[in-house]
């Protein structure tokens, strides 16, 4: 989640403004001229600097953006604006990237091997702002300048097209370092004078930090009505899990004994039409029980939603969701879950309630004053999948998530006043840090083949929840539905096909025989059935392949 707003698109304008007045020297004096004003006036140092600076003030480009590019309306996903340590460690960050391009710019005018080797290294590390602007207008506008060419042409062939490239830019380097680096120090020279806006607005930060939000989890009462008598049901929605991967095209030695388990004595439909691509507006359909085709964030708590065959955009605080069905029916709900902020938009209809947020790199950065100036810097050269240390910093920061969202669930589950509990998980979601073979979390630059280690950790999970629910002696008699949101973006890249089918498996309180249900149905009739099972409507295996007939 990225905005660019007026002070983070001056660096867009830098580049511009700069490129303008770079070309148009290019073109009246020619490279001569060029190098002629560059070694005349570095000499004295002072416009090295500002050259310094404006390349430093770029490669921050994203932090800047993440830091300054969002309002209240646009912080849907977010739990708080970043701290004030986030702006000195930005601040801090210019300082230390300034420092040593000073120096090769300085050493760049000169003549002989130092000279070359300056502006050779130069030209490298423009690789630093080139993946800032990649990842600030992917995350906006362009998807396939970040994961999404991975997941479109898999890591293989990406991998290939950097080689290329470096390998091109190399040439480049060799044969022309000289007349590029001129160009572009004058470019960045031209433009130097924007670098004070977000400087400024990063001091302005630094002493009056952003507000808190309007609207907090804390702001949502919760009503703490205890349980009734009756039918009690435990949904698991695991993200992005594939029931073709998962269960019929399941990787060699790849072992899923929690979820065989329970598809032995349950209910397990094989045919399930997934509820959207995507988690968003996928969740809210399954909530709603209705086909959502658009969706859009229109504030801290507040989701606009279009639903198939209508053209008008409704709030999904407004409408007839399944906690608000669950509460009119005097029924008890929780929920623990991620990415959406559920406190803030369910928080009234709810009797418990915890999420955390999605993994970004702004949210991934240690909130210290040294951890954020360090992640900051080693963001510049990583991607939320890929890093040259490893494990990201969004890596490691979704190992921290996962653990505290398995710890929640686990208690929500076993909340004994909660007719109704929705568990929301990571399930297989990128990026993936489980390594099945270690049996850690110690995963790192796979976003492809890690699928796989990411359901191991789902059975993993499911197991976890069992366990505590069979030691409390509720099992047997809760109905527990596991089902996931969509089946995985990037199946085709990871075996070369792709099933828009989501799993669903209904173990009903007392089952222990399985059946498999082969009729197709979308899974948006899902909250429906779970009311029905609230209600007693439905409460024996019979009852529920009958009512899947129904709808089917």
């Amino acid at each position: 989640m990225m905005y660019i707003d007026p002070s983070a698109g001056t660096l867009i304008l830098q580049l511009l403004v700069g490129a303008l007045v770079g070309l148009q020297f290019l073109l009246r004096r020619g490279f001569h001229r060029i190098g002629g004003f560059l070694g005349r006036d570095l000499s004295e140092g002072f416009y090295g600097l500002l050259i310094a600076v404006s390349f430093a003030n770029l490669s921050l480009l994203r932090i800047w953006t993440e830091l300054f590019g969002f309002s209240e309306s646009d912080a849907f996903e977010m739990k708080a604006p970043p701290p004030w340590t986030h702006f000195a460690g930005a601040l801090l960050d210019l300082i230390l990237i300034t420092l040593p391009v000073w120096v090769l710019v300085r050493k760049m005018s000169l003549r002989g091997p130092a000279g070359t080797c300056a502006s050779a290294a130069l030209l490298i590390l423009w690789a630093i702002p080139l993946n800032a602007a990649r990842d600030v207008l992917g995350s906006e506008y362009f998807p396939m300048l970040r994961f999404g060419v991975v997941r479109a042409f898999g890591p293989t062939t990406v991998a290939g097209v950097c080689v290329a490239l470096v390998v091109l830019g190399t040439a480049a380097i060799a044969w022309f370092g000289r007349p590029i680096n001129r160009v572009l120090c004058l470019l960045l020279l031209a433009s130097s004078p924007f670098t004070l806006i977000t400087v400024g607005r990063a001091l302005s930060h630094l002493f009056v930090p952003p507000a808190p939000f309007s609207i907090s989890d804390e702001d949502r009462a919760h009503r703490g009505r205890g349980r009734t008598v009756g039918s009690r049901v435990v949904w698991l929605l695991f993200d992005e899990m594939d029931q073709r991967i998962a269960f019929e095209d399941r990787p060699p030695g790849l072992k899923l004994p929690e979820f065989d388990r329970l598809r032995s004595a349950a209910v397990y439909a094989s045919a399930v039409r997934e509820a959207g691509e995507n988690t968003i507006p996928a969740v809210p359909s399954l909530l709603t029980g209705k086909t959502v085709v658009r969706a859009r964030e229109l504030g801290l708590a507040r989701l606009g939603l279009t639903f198939e065959g209508s053209s008008k955009e409704v709030d999904l605080r407004t409408t007839l969701h399944i906690f608000r069905r669950a509460g009119n029916l005097g029924f008890s709900s929780g929920v623990t879950g991620w990415d959406i902020p559920y406190c803030r938009l369910f928080g009234a209809e709810l009797d418990r309630c915890w999420w955390c947020e999605a993994v970004r790199f702004d949210n991934s950065i240690r909130t210290g004053l040294a951890g954020a100036t360090v992640d900051g810097l080693r963001s510049l050269f990583e991607t939320m999948n890929f890093s040259l240390f490893g494990q990201s910093i969004c890596v490691r920061q979704q190992v921290e998530n996962v653990a505290s969202l398995t710890r929640e669930s686990i208690e929500t589950a076993r909340d004994d006043n909660l007719d109704l509990v929705f568990l929301h998980l990571h399930g297989a979601h990128p990026p993936h840090a489980y390594d099945r073979r270690r049996l850690d979390f110690s995963l790192s630059n796979s976003p492809i083949a890690g699928y796989a280690d990411s359901l191991a950790l789902c059975d993993i999970t499911l197991g976890r929840i069992r366990r505590e629910l069979e030691f409390r002696g509720v099992w047997d008699h809760t109905a527990v539905l596991v089902s996931s949101d969509h089946h995985s973006r990037s199946s085709h890249v990871f075996d070369g096909k792709t099933d828009h089918r989501s799993i669903f498996i209904l173990k009903m309180a007392g089952q222990n025989r399985g059946v498999v249900f082969d009729r197709p149905i979308n899974a948006v009739v899902s909250g429906d059935l779970v009311l029905e099972i609230l209600k007693g409507s439905v409460k024996n295996v019979n009852d529920v392949t009958a009512w899947l007939t129904e709808r089917s």
